[in-house]
């Protein structure tokens, strides 16, 4: 894997419930890092191994190995689960840095580190921008830009195989249509990508406004800093506006990791 895809975190659907998010996060971090799996996921070859032992050390044979059949498929049940089945079955719920081509990792880098910014900052860890966009706001985002770069892939492969098929008067126009829907999708994501990237820069100014509010009460009072911080404030609620999404929220990918050109023919996403 290329050093900067491995700085790119896998993005996992926001809308999917909030226990199977956090179960499809532990699954992905356990497989990216299995050194780092529960104490459980080891507990049942360890339990064979006793049973096993325990068939052979004892007369009561078929006890432990009744129980050692059973450890067996634990073992299968939890290893299946852990290491591909839960991710399997939830497939279309998360997007793996190397599900995107070359091209894509930088964008959802950026996206990934803007949110972030927003996110450790000050202002907003004192719930000071309790009028922009919150946290859950910001990885709906992080998800659409996710899907869309999914789908710029996705079509960039299907665009680079029509061109190597023979032509004829049906395919001539088919990478012409391919090339099409890049450019609308690139730029669908470009333009969400420079409003996430404008709140951040407004929130950092609402960080640096407040670092200078704390500074001037600690040296003659602040109420000149005091107005230049809500100024600030005010400011980052403006700009993130079209962030802002409606309650409830709607899917960034109707039962999940879907083809998004669709919603745009219906204007669903700008």
């Amino acid at each position: 894997m290329d050093a900067e895809s491995r700085e790119i975190m896998p993005v996992v659907d926001p809308t999917v419930a909030p226990g199977t998010h956090r179960w499809l996060k532990r699954l992905i971090a356990r497989k990216a890092d299995p050194a780092g799996r529960l104490a459980i996921e080891y507990l049942g070859p360890f339990a064979l191994v006793v049973c096993v032992l325990g068939a052979l050390m004892t007369e009561m044979a078929t006890p432990w190995l009744a129980a050692a059949a059973v450890s067996l498929v634990a073992v299968f049940v939890v290893n299946h689960e852990i290491v591909t089945g839960g991710l399997l079955r939830h497939r279309d719920h998360f997007v793996y840095p190397t599900d995107l081509d070359a091209a894509c990792w930088r964008p959802l880098h950026t996206v990934q580190r803007t949110i972030d910014a927003v996110l450790r900052s000050e202002v907003y860890q004192a719930g000071l921008l309790a009028h922009a966009a919150q946290a859950a706001d910001l990885r709906w985002h992080e998800w659409n830009v996710a899907c869309r770069l999914f789908d710029i892939t996705r079509l960039r492969a299907e665009c680079t195989d029509s061109m190597s098929a023979r032509p004829g008067p049906q395919t001539a126009a088919v990478p012409s249509a391919y090339l099409r829907a890049i450019t609308i999708t690139e730029d669908a994501t470009a333009r969400r990508i420079v409003e996430l990237q404008r709140y951040a820069d407004a929130v950092m100014a609402a960080d640096l406004a407040m670092h200078d509010w704390r500074t001037a009460e600690q040296v003659a009072g602040g109420n000149q800093s005091l107005d230049a911080l809500q100024a600030a404030l005010d400011q980052a609620a403006l700009v993130a506006q079209p962030l802002v999404l409606p309650a409830p929220r709607p899917h960034a990918v109707a039962g999940g990791r879907k083809s998004i050109g669709a919603r745009w023919i219906a204007g669903y996403d700008r």
